[in-house]
């Protein structure tokens, strides 16, 4: 007599996929566990001190709510263009990068006062003063706002995601507010209300929050879109560059010709100015596609100086002292960084490129803009959507973002070449070349024929 099995084949594969998703959701729900938001520790994490945030008079109130909303509004509109944009498939401008990045950091930063009140004292207690319970149910608005507007455009969400260092938007800000929404522990210390204490604003505005529980938390805590592979994607592409440059970003190391090009090209730059470079011994210029290789802006004494600030060279020859003055901001493989003309002057061929006529609240505006790149990694996913992380001419890009660039689509994003920054400036007439430098000739105005040959 033949037995029949226990179970068939179809109905082993059932359980046993049925075993690897519910070890999949058992995982994804220790992870959330782990990582459980708290009014603490929320999307801001800790609070800096700030004078005047444990107040909640009226007026104070007032002025705030007018701030945020001024801001509220300017992030629906832009968001609106972006949002037409990326269905017409167009690039962000510099301008709507800068924008995106620190309208959005002014809204956190009206949060932090509101983070500050919070924990102006212990969060631990069973229940909180009712300055930290408005605190935290405004807190809880800033994220339902930012789930409804950022999170719903997918290069928003996660550009800002990544973070941005110049307008200390922290990294995964967006994912953490999200969480911190829809956790029920966070609603539940909200409304522990003493007994007999009167019904307040708080517990009204709470009611217009939408429900949380644990299970919506567990589930945006596990469900990301296709937010994972694209950051795993990013930064694979990022390490592939670094690991590729090498020292490629290093310093040329003929020194006598870097300050022979230096002074040449001190007699001719002025603030502003921004600087193509071409250097044959350098890996980048293998590696990135067209003649030149590396951008640079010059702003002279417009960069904030220490006080100490090379006092020693101010009585000696100014053209000594001009060399090692730190006026040439630009991006390297360590970052991005304020050098010194003769530091920069490490190539070949150099070129200058001056926007002209430009006003005083542009000149403030470029300062300001590049400022803000300070001390930010080297971008070697050479995506300008995305200021993270910075390169050469991404740097450019953002400080003259009233400038059209000519960006190009290149290995699945937008992107700009230093060759690109030349092109843009002989095709428009708001730019002039006043000098191009090749192997120690210095050639006044040069013919645009010449210089469109060295890039075509």
């Amino acid at each position: 007599m033949k037995l029949k099995p226990l179970f068939n084949d179809k109905i082993l594969n059932v359980k046993v996929n049925a075993s690897v998703l519910l070890l999949m959701i058992l995982t994804g729900l220790l992870l959330h566990l782990a990582s459980c938001s708290s009014l603490k520790h929320n999307y801001l994490g800790k609070a800096r001190r700030q004078a005047g945030t444990s107040s909640l008079s009226p007026k104070y109130i007032a002025k705030m709510d007018s701030s945020r909303n001024l801001l509220d509004i300017k992030a629906d509109s832009l968001l609106h263009t972006i949002w037409i944009k990326k269905r017409e498939d167009k690039h962000l401008s510099a301008n709507e990068v800068n924008q995106l990045n620190s309208n959005f950091g002014a809204q956190l930063d009206i949060d932090r006062i509101f983070n500050s009140m919070l924990q102006s004292s212990k969060t631990k207690r069973k229940f909180l003063t009712s300055t930290q319970r408005y605190a935290g149910v405004r807190l809880l608005q800033s994220a339902l706002l930012y789930d409804e507007t950022y999170q719903q455009i997918d290069i928003v969400r996660r550009t800002l995601n990544r973070g941005d260092l110049g307008n200390q938007v922290p990294q995964n800000v967006l994912q953490k507010a999200r969480k911190f929404l829809y956790s029920k522990s966070i609603r539940k210390k909200l409304s522990y209300r003493k007994e007999g204490s009167k019904y307040d604003v708080t517990d009204s505005l709470l009611q217009l929050l939408p429900k949380a529980n644990f299970w919506k938390e567990a589930y945006y805590s596990i469900y990301r879109k296709n937010d994972r592979m694209n950051a795993i994607g990013y930064h694979l592409f990022s390490f592939a560059g670094n690991s590729l440059m090498g020292s490629g970003g290093s310093r040329y190391s003929n020194r006598k010709k870097q300050k022979k090009y230096a002074i040449q090209l001190l007699s001719v730059i002025q603030p502003y100015d921004i600087l193509l470079s071409k250097s044959p011994g350098h890996l980048s210029a293998k590696i990135i596609p067209g003649y030149f290789g590396h951008a640079a802006i010059w702003l002279d004494k417009e960069i904030p100086k220490k006080k100490r600030f090379l006092h020693s060279l101010k009585n000696e020859n100014s053209t000594r002292f001009k060399l090692h003055e730190k006026g040439m901001a630009e991006a390297l493989r360590n970052g991005v960084q304020v050098s010194n003309l003769q530091q920069y002057a490490d190539g070949e061929v150099f070129v200058i490129l001056r926007p002209c006529p430009l006003s005083a609240d542009q000149k403030q505006h470029i300062v300001e803009n590049t400022m803000k790149q300070m001390n930010k990694s080297y971008d070697f996913n050479f995506d300008i959507e995305s200021p993270d992380m910075v390169n050469c001419t991404e740097l450019v890009y953002l400080a003259f973002d009233f400038i059209d660039w000519k960006v190009r689509y290149f290995m699945d994003r937008y992107t700009l070449f230093p060759d690109d920054l030349l092109l843009t400036a002989l095709d428009s007439k708001t730019f002039e070349i006043p000098a191009l430098l090749k192997n120690g000739e210095l050639i006044l105005y040069p013919d645009s024929t010449i210089l469109r040959s060295l890039v075509k």
